[in-house]
Order: C-alpha cells, then structure tokens, then sequence
C-alpha cells in the first residue's frame, strides 16, 4: 500500500470533503483497504472518519460491482480470527458502516457481528458496531438481548455506553433494576456524531437519557 495513497486520504479525512472522497476512491482500487489502514491513525477523530469513509466508499463501489464489498467484508471476517494472525481491532465496526450504507448485504452480515462481543480484543469495537447497526437492524440486537443487557454492567464504560445505545434504538426493554444504574452511570466515552463529522465526550447516563 503505497505512502502517498494513505497520505492522500488522510489529508481528505481531515478536510472531511466528501466530493474529493467520492474522486479518489473511483480512481483508487484499494481505497477500502487504505481507509481501514486509517482506522488506526493516531488521531481518533480521523480513525472515525476513516470509518465513516469506509461506509460512503461502500456504498459507491456497490453500485458498480457488490461482490467487491463482499470480499472486503470477507477479508474483515478473516482478519478477526487467531489463523490470520492480522490485527482486526476495527474490523467489527468498518463492516458495521457498510451494513449501515449498504443494508441489502445486512441479511448476510448483520447476524455474524454479535459472536465478537465477547472476544477480549474485539469486544470494545463489536459493541460499537451493534450500536451503529441497531437502528438499522434491531432484530440482530433483540436476538442478543441477554447478552447486551449483561454488557450494561460491564466495567469498561465504552462497553456500557455502546449496550444503552444499542439497546434504546433497538427498543428493547431494559430491566428497572439496571435502568436505575445506567440512569447514574458517569462513565465516559468519546461519541462521534455522523452528522457534524465530530468527536464529543459523553457519559452513560447521557446516552441512557437519548
């Protein structure tokens, strides 16, 4: 993967220009790969952008071939398991932002995100993952409820705070016992607003509150 390619997107990441992006990935064949390369940048708003360009890149690569992004996500898959010896710490959630953009391949994919909740190096980006597809998919969430109700009371707050989002958007009952304790729950977080393309701190209980 070429320095200047990563260079390029990087610098489009940090503008956030969404046309340049659109440009460079028609004229970038390895454009998924060096964006999720990017998910590892030492800037944590750019590895959130680098997400969010992963999913706005899959949405214009679908339109022409949609097996590409099939093989992308396989090699996702492949890159979360001990054979591949890769590091796919992001990996739940790049596939999370192309489900989101792309939903006809959420049949496919959606339902193989929930079995990383509990792999030690995965879990903090599985559970940001079923917050990004919860709205979108709440049946995957409704299916897991046990488990996502257990991670309210994990002791990493990232955790917490990406079950209470999962969990509201899914509309999912939360039992009145751990509702009181989310409701309290200071814990904090960074948050990235899709919208406004930045990173803000929250607590539990302020996304308990949503």
């Amino acid at each position: 993967m070429g320095r200047r390619k990563k260079s390029v997107a990087r610098a489009i990441l940090a503008s956030r220009d969404v046309r340049a992006l659109e440009q460079w990935v028609l004229r970038t064949p390895a454009c998924l790969r060096v964006l999720f390369s990017l998910t590892y940048d030492p800037d944590p708003l750019i590895q959130w952008r680098a997400l969010e360009a992963i999913g706005r890149a899959g949405v214009q690569i679908s339109a022409r071939d949609t097996e590409k992004v099939r093989i992308f996500i396989r090699g996702l898959i492949w890159l979360m398991t001990d054979e591949s010896g890769g590091i796919g710490w992001r990996a739940p959630e790049a596939i999370a932002e192309i489900l989101v953009n792309v939903p006809t391949l959420g049949e496919e994919y959606a339902g193989l995100l929930p079995q990383y909740l509990c792999e030690p190096s995965l879990g903090q980006s599985a559970h940001a993952a079923m917050a990004r597809i919860s709205a979108s998919f709440p049946e995957v969430i409704q299916k897991n409820r046990q488990l996502m109700l257990q991670a309210l009371i994990d002791e990493v707050p990232e955790i917490r705070g990406r079950a209470v989002s999962a969990l509201r958007q899914a509309q999912v009952t939360i039992p009145a016992s751990i509702e009181k304790k989310i409701l309290d729950d200071q814990g904090r977080l960074d948050m990235y607003d899709f919208e406004a393309g930045t990173l803000c701190a929250a607590t539990v209980a302020n996304i308990a509150m949503i």
